[in-house]
């Protein structure tokens, strides 16, 4: 195979092989095969290449190449040829030659020294003319012969000495003596040589050789015998010597002066010679005809290369080739397009590189604008400079999302811009859509990454400052809003730190505190507790068995076999969860929200085993589990009781509220929920924290209870709206508990979940039950969804359920319902009973179903048995928590107390049995209601002992209350009341809708209604009736109007207006009258006393505050409470100056009712049970008692003795607090 061998000055020879297929090229760029970084080296020097004959050495440039010496354009490689590129030698083998690279060349044959034209001397001597000088000759000229070719073999050695003649052929010597004709004109020559001779010396003169052609900067190069100290700008031009003849004339006087013989032919007018002139001219016009070709072949090849370079996309070669191009042919036509080329080259070497950089090569494109904005081109050169600014919006856009660098954005909108102002047709709109949205996709993944960043920052920073929930939501924030990044390996660390960092910050610390045995101490003597009580069968014996009824704020025992109560115990409101039964003792366990403690009961008596006082609001129902009472709070605690004794031995602090505690199937863990995001593995020997395993719950979302079922712990979490999912946890590992299955369900989940066997029921809100399969066997769903039940016209009621054998099921919601569960259904199959709003779980014990409900009409709590199977009509029925909201009192005879409830039941209370305490269950008469009925009764006490009950409903009516407590007659109402009615003489005046009626009956002969103007009573009702004398009463509405009410009989008995005040503000709350006087206080917060014969105002006020509760008027005391918590006491004498103000300690506390005058002080009930006796002058209190249960009544006096109603229809004797001490 042929190759190249360099040899290197160093030493060094390399080889290079050589292909057909493509050419090798040498020059002083690093991307030539053989790169030679040699200054007179240009960028491509030549390529040796195959032309289908030989392997060939082409000049790539305008300098020839020398081969074996010689400089040519082009020379057909042998074996052994040396091309010399500076100072590397190139050998050309042909790989069969044996030849090396540096054998020497035969000597040059002797014979070819010698002169070709075979002449010779005419004499031995030469002629005169060629030993004298010729002055027109340079010395120069003279003294230095053309240069001699270049060659790496040794030049033929020259004799030392010879002599011109020898030039000659030989003659006979006998022609030597006809040289003397020579001499004739040796006078006229003026010395020198004549004729050609001279003008080939002078050619020689003035013709320099290649070796001294000026290189492309225009020096000349140095000959071999020449220092480069010769070149230097010193030199001046040599000028012909002389007379300054031109060359023309020179030849003519030459030929003129030559001398002939006689018969000889003159040479230079010869035909041949003359031919031969001639031919050379044409020569040398071919010549340099060829020369301008060549070269110009030579610049386009030069320009070739460059573009080449460009279009293997090395842009760097290319730029460098270019600006080379620029340099040596700067005026050439293409070196304006070579200029075009490099600036572009320019800008893709930035932006089509391997790693483009979009600043930079925008930067190039605005110096390519700027370079050639000017050029008459520059239209053609639009598309360019409109591709590139695409090209790098586009990029920047892209890698700006890429990288996250918002630097890179503004170079894309740069980029755009300037893209814009070449835009020009609908397919660019379209390329500046795509890079719009290139952009915004870029800026969205870079606030994306932004986000992250920021967000995993939070979250570093939240676990160092020991806020693991805070580093949670943090996690679920940007979730939420990247939901793409749950799978991201940090925030996968990240969630394993935080679930650490949260289980280390649960403390466990040891209580033993012990419980207390004993009841607080009362400061009244027992209650007496109004409670309906009705039975069918009287025969049934009680075992001394109970059950639970929670109503208002007490919990009672009520017998299982009679129904009747047994026992009482104010409990708070809202109690966190239904008392929870053991079958130890038996008891049962309940939270006393009022003093904040769990007690345990006796659930047949209701007396106290224990009580441990907590101090803190309680989350959810306690788990009994093995002797131990396990209990969260609100506060983020859960405690650990022992149940027999109430000692708290271990309390758990958590960084947030839990709830739900459930002990696993192993028997040794338990598990809490927590508010949000998390649960929590617990073990029990000893209480502490194992595990935090994270659900990701919503905060506020688990609204009931956990609950376990073999491996599984059910979870059940609430939706933003009217969903619920069930989540299915696989506790089998307590150290890590996952989801395992999840449905979904209509509605949200407030009550217990019930499983029985494999049936789960799932109650939701609108009355709904869904039914599921649970499975722990292998191959089978855990969580199959199965039929539902609703109820058809469902209310906002609790559903409360419990399962029994053959997949049965019982609802209480809105009524008692028995469903039954098939294969493929849900459905109920008896008819619903005791219709009403259930209020607490169903109970059963005996065979029997207790169930208890609250009417319509009232939130007192009607308690049932019944039959489990087929749900028959109780045995008894007993009604317990009915608020008394009306009584008055008597001392006729016997002192009594008739009291109204809110369920309609009427009871006479006399001193045995107040005396007494505990409960009176037989009510003297009670009003038949409808279920139908949703209006509440309402009720005024009349004098001596009587009352009036107004009905609701279809067929609304009022019913007289005797002094012993009986129902007697009955007055239709055309609507039902919209406030309390008030006496008028015999009379009760009505308030109904846009009407004043008075009652009727017998020897009560009837008066025409009052009515309000039609555009009135649509838009105003009555806000209170007050009573004046035996003929006159004062309506209040709404909107802030009083009018006077008479009765009149002219011309015949009706209800007449005598005058009307306009208050100029809506009333809000109720006012009161009395001895000529009435008060009434507005919306605008100003109080005003009327006199009530005419309605003239005798005072007025404005309080800093608005009015919050009813205005009494006691003697001359008005007592207002305020929106602040404070009770005023105003001079109704005296203008309504103020007397004095005494707080309502506590928060939400009001005064109960009106307040009584005894003596000198005066007795004020507050809705939170305390009864505070103050000086009626100053305010100071005197006494203060407690009642333990919210008081809604009172005080009043019977007997000698006062008394206040509780919230639960209990009557507590007070009198202690009205007696000086």
């Amino acid at each position: 195979m042929a190759y190249l061998e360099a040899a290197y000055l160093t030493g060094d020879v390399q080889r290079y092989e050589l292909s057909k297929q493509q050419p090798v090229s040498i020059g002083n760029h690093k991307t030539n095969d053989i790169s030679i970084d040699e200054a007179d080296v240009e960028l491509m020097h030549c390529r040796v290449s195959w032309n289908k004959t030989g392997y060939e050495a082409v000049a790539a440039g305008v300098e020839p190449i020398d081969v074996n010496g010689n400089l040519v354009q082009r020379a057909l490689l042998k074996s052994g040829d040396v091309v010399r590129i500076g100072t590397v030698d190139i050998s050309f083998q042909d790989g069969n030659s044996a030849s090396s690279p540096g054998a020497a060349k035969p000597e040059a044959d002797e014979s070819q020294e010698k002169n070709d034209f075979g002449l010779k001397p005419i004499t031995g001597e030469l002629p005169s003319f060629l030993d004298e000088p010729d002055e027109t000759v340079s010395d120069d000229a003279r003294k230095k012969p053309p240069a001699a070719p270049k060659s790496k073999s040794p030049p033929p050695e020259e004799p030392d000495d010879v002599d011109e003649g020898d030039l000659l052929d030989d003659e006979p010597d006998e022609e030597t003596d006809n040289a003397d004709w020579l001499d004739d004109d040796e006078d006229d020559s003026g010395g020198g040589l004549s004729g050609l001779d001279a003008l080939a010396a002078e050619s020689r003169v003035d013709t320099p050789s290649r070796r001294e052609m000026p290189d492309r900067e225009g020096r000349r190069a140095p000959a071999d015998d020449e220092s480069p100290d010769a070149l230097s700008g010193d030199e001046e031009p040599e000028e012909e010597q002389g007379s300054g003849e031109s060359l023309s004339d020179r030849l003519r006087e030459a030929v003129r002066r030559q001398q002939h013989r006689p018969g000889e032919e003159d040479s230079l007018r010869s035909p041949v010679v003359l031919g031969l002139v001639g031919g050379a001219a044409v020569l040398v016009l071919l010549g340099v005809t060829f020369f301008f070709i060549a070269n110009r072949q030579t610049t386009q090849q030069a320009y070739d290369v460059a573009a080449d370079l460009l279009a293997e996309q090395k842009y760097a070669a290319a730029i460098t080739a270019f600006d080379e191009f620029i340099l040596v042919y700067r005026d050439h036509p293409l070196a304006d397009e070579a200029r075009i080329q490099r600036d572009l080259a320019k800008v893709d070497q930035q932006i089509r590189g391997a790693v483009p950089d979009w600043t930079k090569g925008l930067e190039a494109l605005r110096n390519y604008i700027n370079e050639h904005r000017d050029s008459e081109r520059f239209a053609e050169l639009e598309s360019e400079v409109r591709d590139r600014a695409a090209e790098i919006a586009q990029g920047a856009a892209a890698a700006a999302g890429r990288s996250f660098n918002r630097d890179l954005l503004e170079v894309s909108e740069q980029a755009l811009t300037v893209f814009s102002t070449y835009q020009d047709d609908a397919k660019t709109t379209q390329l500046f859509q795509d890079i719009t949205t290139t952009a915004r996709q870029s800026t969205a993944a870079i606030l994306r990454n932004e986000t992250y960043n920021a967000e995993l920052a939070k979250l570093d920073q939240a676990i160092q400052d020991g806020q693991p929930m805070l580093a949670l939501a943090t996690r679920r924030d940007l979730l939420t809003r990247y939901p793409d990044y749950r799978g991201d390996a940090k925030l996968a660390a990240k969630l394993q730190e935080t679930l650490e960092t949260e289980r280390s910050l649960v403390r466990s610390e040891s209580l033993d505190r012990t419980a207390l045995t004993d009841e607080p101490e009362s400061e009244t003597p027992p209650p007496l507790t109004l409670a309906f009580h009705a039975r069918s069968e009287t025969d049934a014996v009680s075992v001394n068995e109970a059950v639970c009824v929670v109503a208002k704020d007490c919990c009672y025992g009520v017998d299982t076999i009679t129904g009747r109560p047994i026992w009482r115990r104010v409990v708070g409101l809202d109690a966190p969860f239904f008392p929870v039964r053991e079958s130890s003792l038996p008891s049962v366990v309940l939270y006393d929200t009022k003093r904040r403690e769990l007690v345990r009961l006796n659930q047949n008596t209701g007396e106290l085993v224990w009580r441990q006082p907590i101090g803190e609001d309680v989350s959810g129902a306690p788990l009994l589990h093995e002797g131990q009472i396990y209990l969260t709070t609100r506060g983020g605690h859960l405690y650990k009781i022992d149940l027999q004794s109430g000692t708290a031995s271990t309390r758990l602090t958590f960084s947030q509220e839990v709830t739900g505690p459930v002990a696993l199937t192993d028997g040794a863990h338990l598990v809490v929920a927590g508010d949000r995001e998390v649960v929590y593995t617990l073990s029990r020997q000893p209480l502490e924290c194992i595990a935090v395993s994270f659900l990701s719950q919503k905060q506020d979302s688990i609204e009931t209870p956990l609950l376990t079922m073999g491996p599984y712990v059910l979870m059940v979490e609430n939706g933003s709206g009217q969903t619920a999912q069930l989540r299915l946890l696989n506790a089998s590992n307590p150290s890590q508990i996952t989801e395992t299955a999840s449905a979904d369900v209509s509605g949200r989940v407030l009550d217990d979940v019930v499983i029985r066997g494999r049936d789960l029921f799932v109650p939701s809100t609108n009355e709904r039950v869904t039914a599921f399969t649970v499975s722990d066997d292998e191959g089978q769903p855990p969580l199959v969804l199965g039929p539902g039940y609703e109820v058809k016209g469902a209310q906002r009621s609790p559903i409360f359920l419990t399962t029994g054998p053959d997949r049965q099921l019982w609802m209480a919601s809105s009524a008692l319902r028995k469903l039954q569960l098939t294969a493929d259904a849900l459905e109920a199959d008896q008819a619903e009973q005791a219709v009403g709003i259930s209020s607490q779980p169903l109970q059963y014990t005996g065979g029997m179903l207790f169930n208890a409900r609250r009417r319509p009409f009232t939130d007192a709590v009607t308690f049932t048995q019944r039959d489990r199977t087929d749900l028959s009509d109780s045995d008894w029925q007993v009604v317990l928590g009915a608020e008394i909201i009306a009584w008055s009192a008597t001392e006729d005879g016997e002192p009594s107390l008739t009291c109204i409830t809110e369920a309609g039941h009427t009871f006479r209370v006399r001193e045995k049995d107040w005396t007494a305490g505990g409960f009176l269950d037989e009510a003297a008469d009670r009003v038949p209601i409808d279920d139908e009925v949703t209006d509440p009764i309402i009720a005024v006490g009349l004098d001596g002992g009587k009352a009036a009950i107004a009905i609701g409903g279809e067929e609304p009516m009022v019913r007289s209350v005797t002094q012993l407590a009986k129902l007697e007659g009955r007055f239709p109402l055309e609507a039902p009341l919209q406030a309390e009615p008030a006496v008028m003489g015999d009379r009760l005046i009505l308030p109904v809708a846009g009407k004043l009626q008075a009652s009727y009956g017998p020897g009560l002969p009837r008066i025409q209604d009052f009515a309000l103007p039609s555009d009135q009573a649509e838009t105003s009702g009555w806000r209170q009736v007050l009573p004046v004398d035996d003929e006159t009463v004062v309506a209040v509405t709404e909107s802030g109007q009083l009018i006077q009410i008479r009765r009149q009989t002219n011309p015949r008995s009706h209800l007449g207006e005598v005058s009307r005040s306009e208050l100029g503000a809506a009333v809000d709350v109720t006012g009161d009258s009395g001895e000529g006087t009435l008060v009434i206080a507005s919306a605008d917060q100003r109080l005003r006393l009327f006199d009530s014969a005419n309605l003239d105002v005798k005072a007025e006020r404005s309080m800093e505050q608005p009015v919050s509760g009813p205005v009494w008027l006691v003697g001359t005391n008005v007592f207002v409470e305020t929106a602040d918590a404070m009770c005023h006491c105003l001079d109704a004498e005296n203008g309504l100056q103020p007397k004095w103000a005494s707080p309502l300690d506590l928060s939400g506390s009001f005064v109960a009712d009106r307040p009584a005058l005894v003596g000198d002080r005066i007795l004020l009930a507050r809705g939170d049970g305390t009864i505070v006796a103050v000086n009626a002058g100053s305010g100071e209190p005197i006494a203060q008692l407690n009642v333990e249960s919210a008081v809604t009544k009172g005080p009043i006096a019977v007997g000698g003795a006062w008394f206040v109603a509780t919230l639960d229809g209990s009557l507590v004797n007070v009198t202690q607090i009205s007696k000086p001490e």
